[in-house]
């Protein structure tokens, strides 16, 4: 968010007026940043003068990736993904609590009811749940779901120290029981493949 104040809004020959930008990053995010402040004179509608700065966003953590992506997830079946937490301070960095929310937006056309249902998704774990991390130390953080309804799954882990707070988005599309998986290839996807690579080994 960018807020600008002006000192005065009319200004006399030879005055002049301060110009007070305030930039509030946006939680989670960090590196480079640009922005710009347009300045209008009354009763003319183009731009008159353009400020532009930029900002370097400082975080207490870095984290990769920056999302997980829950590939071949099935309803019933747990499945897990991984990121890595990085202490990217001077000092040692209590990580205090990862809470996890996450939403299941389940396919009902089949039952007769609306096309999806959001169902607060309740089988969840984040392990560990809560450690400390030295000056550039790193720490893999595990979230496993079980799925309990077709659809598509969103969650957020919310990464807590006790002076701020990180993101890592979590998202999949979960098949049915016993449904075919539609990230893996098909069988005419896995002869073209094999046919490809006889080529080249030629």
């Amino acid at each position: 968010c960018t807020a600008a104040v002006i000192s005065e809004k009319v200004i006399p020959p030879g005055g002049e007026a301060k110009v007070e930008v305030k930039f509030t990053p946006v939680k989670g995010s960090r590196g480079k940043v640009q922005k710009t402040v347009s300045v209008y004179l009354k009763g003319n509608a183009e731009v008159h003068t353009m400020l532009r700065f930029s900002a370097d966003v400082k975080s207490e953590l870095d984290i990769q990736p920056r999302y997980i992506q829950l590939l071949g997830a099935e309803v019933g079946t747990s499945i897990s993904g991984k990121a890595n937490v990085k202490n990217m301070t001077t000092e040692d960095l209590e990580i205090i609590e990862l809470p996890f929310t996450a939403t299941s937006y389940a396919d009902t056309s089949k039952a007769g009811g609306q096309s999806t249902v959001s169902i607060p998704l309740n089988k969840a774990k984040v392990s560990p749940s809560a450690f400390t991390l030295k000056p550039g130390e790193s720490k893999e953080v595990t979230v496993t779901v079980t799925p309990e309804y077709k659809g598509q799954l969103n969650g957020q882990l919310r990464i807590k120290t006790k002076k701020s707070e990180a993101f890592l988005q979590v998202f999949g599309i979960v098949r049915g029981k016993g449904e075919a998986d539609p990230s893996a290839p098909t069988p005419d996807q896995k002869i073209e493949s094999h046919t490809i690579q006889k080529v080249q080994g030629k």
